[in-house]
């Protein structure tokens, strides 16, 4: 089964599954994979992409092929089948892919799964037919999977990014005042699912910093709301802005995912609920603010941090969930701001050194056994090509 072609399937019901889905397709073309991306979502992945027709069911992109998610019950299954985060196959693909006389293997990507007891990064489950079902858990701890990452060196192109001429730039290029970020600590927000944001709105407005964050109508919608704060409205470009006390609030227009990742790299800090957004902003070395729903990403974030530090980012990562204590939590977060960032540059460090996704998939499924994927792709003792 060497070099054999690859099904991709992510969901827009998920947009970590489209994002994650679709980086993994372009890794795995960019080594001269064969690959087909399914979607159930072919317009938001438009949206998010250029040079994509939504209009389109099937259309070649970056070396690869993407599909809209029902053709896939029409033609013949790949011999490897990989579902990224939750995605589901149609059940006619699944039937072939189990009964067809060739074998098969379907591969479940995680972000986050229960221990098991196998040394292998790529952990058999069972059978069906066929086919054999695998789990790939993609994080750099021991026998993780490796990252997926969406290419370049994040470092140095945050270290471009925030100079004060490319930030002024990104802003006029979005219709936007282009002093916007001069002075203030600024933040990029995206948070799908804006319930409890009032008491962090507070707590930015009467901080002792000045604050510009950058969000989507919809949740700058609610947040205005929460906050209950008597906002002063005044011009950014295009859109106006509204200001209270310290924080200042921008709307964002309609942005793709480069314009995304300029704004993560431009911005001081991340605030999100989403994983891609939370992937994206680790690998780039930008400070995140996640929600605390997740302990593993946790605990992932703070690993090796003393415990001072781990309460502090916990206190702030709970602000942004439920709001609780927000005004002392982002008091003490601004107040050790230069170990968060040092905590940030260390885990991009960390994502850079570890492999990724596609060359652990791409030599466990041509049969590399166990002990050598290991030895290859220890996270701490990296090969040549992973530094």
């Amino acid at each position: 089964m060497n070099n054999q072609p690859w099904d991709i399937f992510a969901s827009g019901h998920d947009p970590q599954s489209l994002w994650f889905g679709y980086q993994l397709a372009r890794g795995a073309a960019q080594r001269g994979q064969v690959v087909r991306l399914f979607t159930d979502d072919l317009p938001t992945l438009c949206g998010a992409v250029a040079d994509l027709d939504p209009s389109c069911g099937i259309q070649n992109h970056q070396g690869f092929e993407i599909a809209e998610w029902r053709l896939a019950e029409l033609g013949a299954p790949a011999p490897v089948a990989l579902q990224m985060l939750g995605s589901q196959l149609p059940e006619a693909y699944r039937a072939r892919l189990t009964a067809g006389p060739a074998p098969a293997r379907l591969v479940e990507i995680v972000a986050h799964a229960p221990g098991s007891s196998s040394r292998s990064p790529i952990l058999e489950l069972n059978r069906e037919g066929h086919c054999t079902r695998l789990r790939a858990q993609f994080g750099d701890p021991p026998f993780k999977a490796g990252h997926i990452k969406s290419g370049g060196n994040g470092a140095a192109m945050r270290l471009l990014w925030t100079q004060p001429a490319m930030r002024q730039t990104l802003l006029q290029s979005i219709g936007l005042r282009p002093d916007l970020m001069d002075g203030k600590l600024s933040v990029f927000f995206d948070v799908r699912r804006p319930a409890t944001l009032g008491p962090l709105m507070q707590a930015l407005a009467a901080g002792p910093r000045e604050v510009c964050v950058f969000m989507d109508p919809r949740p700058l919608a609610a947040v205005v709301e929460q906050a209950g704060l008597p906002w002063a409205q005044a011009p950014a470009g295009a859109t106006p802005l509204r200001r209270h006390g310290a924080l200042t609030l921008v709307e964002l227009p309609s942005r793709r995912w480069y314009l995304t990742d300029e704004l993560i790299l431009a911005s001081d800090l991340v605030m999100t609920t989403e994983g891609d957004i939370a992937a994206r902003a680790c690998e780039r070395g930008t400070p995140l603010l996640w929600s605390a729903d997740d302990g593993g990403f946790f605990d992932w974030y703070v690993i090796n941090s003393r415990p001072v530090m781990r309460r502090t980012i916990g206190d702030a990562f709970n602000a942004l969930a439920c709001g609780a204590n927000a005004r002392w939590a982002w008091t003490c977060y601004l107040a050790r701001w230069a170990e968060v960032r040092a905590l940030a540059d260390l885990v991009a460090h960390r994502v850079r050194r570890a492999p990724d996704l596609v060359d652990v998939l791409m030599a466990g499924l041509e049969g590399t056994d166990t002990e050598a994927l290991e030895r290859h792709f220890a996270p701490t003792v990296p090969g040549t090509e992973l530094v």
